[in-house]
């Protein structure tokens, strides 16, 4: 599998997420993340890229 089949996949923030840093748990794997907007602990975000 890789990154590129995790385009579009829904997933929970397990730490708030801005456009330094933030962690999510997709596909058994614990990823870094960032996002333009900001996004809360818990909430909803689509992977973009």
């Amino acid at each position: 599998m890789g990154k590129e089949t995790l385009i579009g996949k829904t997933v929970t923030a397990l730490t708030p997420i801005d456009s330094r840093s933030g962690r999510i748990f997709v596909e058994g794997e614990y990823w870094n993340a960032v996002s333009d907007t900001p996004i809360g602990k818990d909430e909803q975000a689509e992977i973009a890229g």
